[in-house]
């Protein structure tokens, strides 16, 4: 059985998407989010997993890409994102600085298993708008990366 690993899965587009592969397909799921409270659609099937972990707290991201590794996952879905945050800093590393450290650290291992990686992201990258700087920048960088 083939395994995925989705940030920000918890709720909104990553649950859905987590939902949807679970639906179409007979993968193991490895929902991400930043809180410790395990999300309800995962309590409820053992093809479901959840690991929490905070990506403004980019110190820990060996520990996640190490967990990437040693759980053998094939599929990787870039998905967690923040549009606002009272710390400014927040969006940067969540949008752009952790996922870029992380995509490194695991590119090598997704390619000897002929593994996938899916960025979702936003064309707010593309167009941005008014008073949206941080998120937009962080967005068109992703796009660049």
């Amino acid at each position: 059985m083939k395994k995925v690993f989705i940030t920000g899965s918890s709720r909104g587009i990553g649950r859905e998407i987590a939902l949807s592969l679970f639906n179409l397909t007979d993968y193991e799921i490895i929902v991400h989010g930043s809180s410790s409270r395990v999300p309800d659609f995962v309590k409820t099937n053992d093809r479901f997993s959840y690991f929490s972990f905070d990506l403004s707290e980019f110190n820990y991201i060996d520990r996640l890409s190490n967990f990437i590794i040693s759980e053998g996952v094939d599929i990787f879905i870039n998905n967690a994102g923040i549009y606002d945050n009272p710390d400014p800093a927040n969006i940067l590393l969540i949008n752009y600085v952790s996922p870029i450290l992380i995509l490194d650290r695991i590119i090598p291992h997704l390619e000897n298993r002929g593994g996938s990686i899916v960025n979702i992201n936003s064309l707010a990258g593309i167009y941005s708008n008014f008073k949206e700087s941080k998120y937009c920048s962080t967005k068109f960088g992703m796009d660049g990366y």
